[in-house]
């Protein structure tokens, strides 16, 4: 039976010892390429609202959205600003947020440009994404052993590229964590 993203939120995300690490890894790494004159920060699909946390814990006022309303029923007990609402059709007013924020989506949608667009749309200035490189040796074992029964599809950072450049977005910054498994993307608006 396939899970659903609200399946996966209401048994919760349990973390072992590399999934510790990776989320340090991921703090570090979106700390370092986030730009300093950034205020306000749109997550996107913000499950349980980790990322979330490591925004506040740089000072700047988040906003998070996810489809999952169990999601958003953890994130609102905790105190987090969050509305159900589809990262690819939101209701925020062109350049609401001076950075978009996405950990691991796109790679669970054939045609991820519509998603793109939509955070070109209401991003003031950047887009940041991490994203599993499932190309990179670690990232080749544990895509074969994937236990999720989520669908994923591999993409490389050109794909990014291409699908960011037709909405006026470059690619500013790019870099790598958890032995290369995982890319951070920076995009600036051109």
């Amino acid at each position: 039976m396939k899970k659903t993203w609200d399946d996966v939120w209401r048994e919760g995300e349990s973390l072992n010892i590399f999934g510790r690490r990776l989320r340090r890894e991921q703090a570090k790494a979106i700390k370092k390429f986030l730009p300093k004159n950034v205020k306000n920060v749109l997550d996107v699909g913000c499950g349980l609202g980790r990322t979330m946390d490591v925004f506040m814990e740089c000072g700047l006022d988040v906003v998070g959205i996810d489809v999952s309303p169990t999601s958003i029923k953890i994130c609102k007990s905790k105190g987090l600003n969050v509305f159900l609402m589809d990262g690819s059709k939101t209701d925020f007013e062109n350049r609401s947020f001076d950075l978009v924020f996405s950990d691991g989506l796109l790679e669970h949608f054939e045609d991820f440009e519509p998603f793109v667009k939509e955070w070109c749309r209401i991003a003031d200035r950047y887009v940041m994404l991490t994203q599993p490189n499932h190309f990179s040796v670690l990232g080749r074992i544990l895509k074969s052993l994937n236990r999720h029964t989520v669908k994923e599809y591999s993409y490389r950072i050109i794909d990014f590229e291409r699908v960011f450049k037709k909405n006026n977005f470059k690619l500013l910054k790019r870099g790598s964590y958890n032995f290369n498994e995982q890319w951070v993307l920076l995009f600036e608006r051109i």
